[in-house]
């Protein structure tokens, strides 16, 4: 029988952070939830590391970066597909004749 890691849970008495509330414990470690529910960031080896990369995520972009400062940070292209929209990241190449 395989041996699966289980991360120590924390008393309750400790959950009075309302973060604490969006943090999961899975077989493979710790995972936080985003505020709408919908998505889980992780897996993380601790409790404390958890927190952390959630006060940066929640924290957002610096003050005074602007939204291209931002889009170089995270690695998206500036060029957006006219025709669809899309990032050129998702965007296969396309060569024409003129």
């Amino acid at each position: 029988m395989k041996h699966v890691y289980t991360p120590p849970i924390p008393p309750i008495e400790d959950l009075v952070d309302e973060r604490l509330a969006r943090i999961v414990v899975h077989p493979d470690g710790w995972y936080w939830v985003a505020p709408d529910g919908h998505q889980q960031f992780g897996p993380f080896e601790s409790m404390e590391v958890v927190l952390a990369d959630m006060d940066i995520a929640d924290a957002g972009p610096d003050t005074g970066q602007t939204l291209g400062e931002t889009e170089r940070v995270m690695g998206l292209a500036d060029w957006i597909d006219p025709e669809t929209g899309t990032l050129a990241e998702d965007t296969p190449v396309r060569l024409e004749d003129h």
